[in-house]
């Protein structure tokens, strides 16, 4: 799953786990495929561009998605 969002100087995010994933999955289980990966694209005027590529079961949130 990749997300992509602008933030701006002390906006922020969460990664969280899916609340549909079993409290018991090993951690292991959710880097099987790859590690989670943040790039910068751009930054204009202090606006910082992200990509986030993680796992389906980690939850990436942003208080304007309702964190």
């Amino acid at each position: 799953m990749m997300f992509l969002c602008t933030r701006k100087p002390g906006q922020g995010m969460l990664i969280t786990l899916d609340e549909t994933l079993p409290w018991r999955t090993p951690v292991g289980l959710l880097f099987v495929d790859a590690p989670i990966k943040i790039m910068v694209h751009q930054v204009i005027n202090g606006d910082v561009r992200l990509s986030i590529r993680a796992h389906p079961s980690l939850r990436i949130l942003s208080k304007e998605l309702g964190y």
